[in-house]
């Protein structure tokens, strides 16, 4: 069964939560987050304090915004009774630098919003004794596309996005070798006398390259 995490958080952070929720659902954790748990209708009291009762861990998200909010405090205090008085794990995770962490959640070690194989690696080590290493058979799936495009003269824009975040496209020299090994790889030209060109039915499963011209 995967390890369930409940997310506490301030409203005002709530892109960047569900940014890192998406990730962790992508790589397997069973998330409790209330913008995906609490439909219109819903007694959402009840919702959290289900939420609250059935999580292996608690992640609470900290900003420079959350000592304001209200709803997220009584969230951290109900996940450091659970944490106390039945040895639940929390892990603070610091949305932004210099945030302070509330005094009984200051001993438990924190991790930044951008340390995501850090924090999956704790989540995923859930249960297990003290001092397991990390498991080196697991893998983190990520997603890597080549975008190109025609530029000016003999040259191609090229850029790439890693996990959805993209770089700035670079003019490249278009060079007669690069630009075959190119249209081979895309399926767009049959060159001659390379019948062993390999052939892809969308330019999506061409490898991570992709046509964007």
């Amino acid at each position: 069964m995967a390890t369930r995490v409940f997310c506490s958080y301030r409203s005002t952070d709530k892109a960047r939560v569900l940014d890192i929720a998406r990730q962790l659902r992508a790589n397997g954790i069973d998330v409790w987050i209330d913008e995906w748990e609490i439909t219109p209708g819903d007694d959402f009291v009840a919702s959290i304090n289900q939420g609250l009762e059935r999580c292996d861990i608690g992640l609470v998200f900290f900003s420079l915004a959350s000592i304001d909010g209200q709803w997220q405090q009584a969230e951290i205090n109900a996940l450091t009774v659970l944490a106390i008085e039945e040895s639940r794990r929390v892990i603070p995770i610091l949305l932004d630098p210099g945030v302070r962490i509330p005094p009984l959640l200051r001993p438990r070690s924190y991790v930044g919003a951008a340390d995501l194989d850090r924090l999956l690696d704790a989540i995923r080590r859930h249960g297990a004794p003290a001092g397991t290493p990390p498991d080196a058979r697991t893998l983190r799936i990520r997603r890597f596309t080549i975008h190109l495009q025609p530029g000016a003269s003999e040259s191609l824009n090229v850029s790439h996005t890693l996990d959805g975040v993209s770089s700035p496209s670079v003019p490249v020299p278009r060079t007669r070798a690069f630009n075959e090994a190119l249209q081979c790889w895309t399926g767009r030209w049959p060159p001659p006398k390379r019948p062993d060109c390999p052939r892809f039915p969308s330019p999506d499963q061409s490898r991570g390259f992709r046509w964007a011209g």
